[in-house]
């Protein structure tokens, strides 16, 4: 049997009441990291300052979508003596806020960590409340950072970003929009598959795999056309979280490569841009892996991997998300920038297929 290694030091708590574990936090201190303004219109952020009472409570509000490193940088700021940092929000809070807990306990600003500064000491213990299904942030130790001024994402990685605790209540999701649930719920697929043909994948990595798309395939739907079905909502929870394990103890593949690139010149969603990409990324990959596609296949039973595959698309189709890159304003002349930022990512080596700069110019051109 081949050899791998898994660390994951996050302790998991799923299912209703999760949330609450927050008032078990021992702390005189503690930063609330949460977006715009959703969790408090929800009423999701006073309630967790009364579950974190009688700490202090310093709140930052307003992280964008994909979070830019100066966000990451004011969190920095806000932290002052804390004892711990709770993210409460969907991916872009919780990268943000997970980010900013490294930062501030060493020496440099964001940016300075993805320029070659090494991480070296552990960060403020941050506490991951996910309020989507989908990211996977809340178990991973990675943050994916957007430099606005370059136009590109970046991703911040390293042992000592892994969440302290993640926070996994379904309920919380309830309110999660349908092109929101849609969207999340394609990127939680994505990681799924691609750790599972991954060339790290592994017999750990892929029990999580398996599990993860068929709990996805069999839930979205219901989830995205009623956002209070308990059952769906609580599947898609348990979907999302398990395909984040698997995406950390593998890694992605070109899929997400590409959406980075995406996603960081035209501001578009991520899952979104992946639904348009995992059906052409999939039919790229399957001659170099075919035998795990079939298995996957037979798993959540399909025919065959094509037939895996339509289903996909048909899903896609029904939740009505973007089908070309036209959609979100991809040009062809655009095309060999993408192609440069899709292939200077290191993790782009473990995708299931090599991948040339012919490969992916092809394949974005059959995409547009």
């Amino acid at each position: 049997m081949e050899y791998f290694e898994i660390f994951q030091p996050t302790k998991i708590f799923f299912g209703e009441g999760a949330f609450k574990k927050l008032s078990e936090l021992k702390a005189k201190r503690v930063l609330l990291v949460t977006g715009s303004s959703s969790m408090r219109k929800v009423g999701f952020l006073d309630e967790a300052v009364h579950l974190l009472n009688p700490a202090k409570v310093v709140l930052f509000e307003g992280v964008e979508n994909d979070p830019s490193f100066e966000t990451v940088d004011r969190i920095v700021e806000s932290v002052g003596d804390s004892d711990f940092i709770v993210g409460l929000g969907g991916g872009s809070v919780l990268d943000a806020a997970k980010a900013a807990s490294v930062v501030a306990t060493n020496e440099g600003d964001a940016m300075d960590f993805i320029e070659g500064r090494k991480i070296v000491f552990e960060g403020i213990p941050f506490v991951a409340v996910s309020t989507t299904s989908g990211t996977g942030s809340e178990v991973t130790r990675a943050s994916v950072l957007t430099d606005r001024e370059r136009g590109v994402k970046k991703t911040l990685r390293s042992p000592l970003m892994f969440p302290y605790h993640a926070l996994v209540d379904p309920a919380l999701t309830f309110s999660c929009p349908p092109k929101l649930t849609a969207a999340v719920g394609i990127d939680a697929l994505t990681h799924a598959i691609e750790a599972y043909t991954s060339r790290l994948a592994n017999p750990i990595s892929d029990g999580f795999a398996e599990k993860a798309v068929k709990l996805i395939l069999e839930n979205l739907e219901g989830a995205c056309k009623d956002g209070s079905d308990e059952n769906s909502r609580s599947k898609m929870s348990l979907g999302s979280l398990l395909a984040g394990l698997a995406l950390s103890g593998a890694s992605s593949g070109v899929a997400h490569r590409i959406a980075h690139g995406v996603g960081g010149r035209y501001h578009a969603a991520h899952g979104e841009i992946l639904a348009q990409l995992l059906p052409k990324v999939l039919e790229f990959n399957l001659p170099s892996c075919e035998d795990r596609m079939r298995k996957l296949s037979k798993l959540n039973n399909f025919k065959s991997p094509e037939e895996f595959i339509e289903k996909i698309t048909s899903v896609r189709d029904a939740l009505s998300l973007p089908k070309k890159l036209f959609e979100f304003g991809v040009k062809k002349d655009d095309i060999p920038w993408i192609v440069n930022q899709s292939l200077s990512s290191p993790s782009i080596k473990y995708n299931a297929r090599e991948v040339t700069k012919q490969d992916l110019t092809a394949l974005l051109e059959n995409m547009l």
